[in-house]
Formats: C-alpha cells, structure tokens, sequence
C-alpha cells in the first residue's frame, strides 16, 4: 500500500490505525512498485516504466535492433486535422 501526502503527522496517524487492524511494514520511500520506477522531487513525483519497457524488449529478444530515429518533433501536438503521413511509416 502506498500513502503519500504533505501531511507527515496525518500520514503517521494513519500507518499507526491500519498497523493496529492490520500487520504492516514501513519499506520506507518508494522506489519501485507494480513495474513503475518512482521518484520524488520538490515538484511532486515522477513516474517511469523505463526499467519495465527494457525488461519486456529483453523477453522478446530484441535488444540488439537497430536504433530508427523518430520522425516527429519533441512536444509535438498531433490533432485528428494533421494530415501529412510518413515518408516510410513501416520504420516506426
């Protein structure tokens, strides 16, 4: 079970009601749970599947492929009205 908040004592008050009904035990900040990498900054959370996609790449056995380039502009927002296609779509 994750709980997570700006809360501290309010956090410590709920571990120690559900620690009374329940067996627990505090692993302390989360780094990994349910194939999701998680990091904590000021900003908030951050949450990546880097590890889990690199994982499934391996049981598929691909992993020494050749690397294509994406044809797209980082950020780029696509709408239903854009309608210019791929040179070779069959690459990505």
């Amino acid at each position: 079970m994750i709980i997570t908040g700006d809360d501290a004592s309010g956090i410590s008050e709920v571990q120690h009601h559900l620690s009374q009904h329940f067996e627990m035990k505090d692993l302390g900040h989360l780094s990994y749970f349910l194939g999701l990498e998680v990091s904590q900054s000021s900003e908030g959370y951050y949450l990546s599947q880097a590890k889990y996609a690199s994982d499934l790449l391996s049981r598929a056995g691909v992993t020494n492929t050749k690397i294509e380039s994406t044809p797209l502009e980082i950020n780029c927002k696509l709408t239903p009205l854009d309608d210019t296609p791929l040179a070779n779509p069959t690459l990505y």
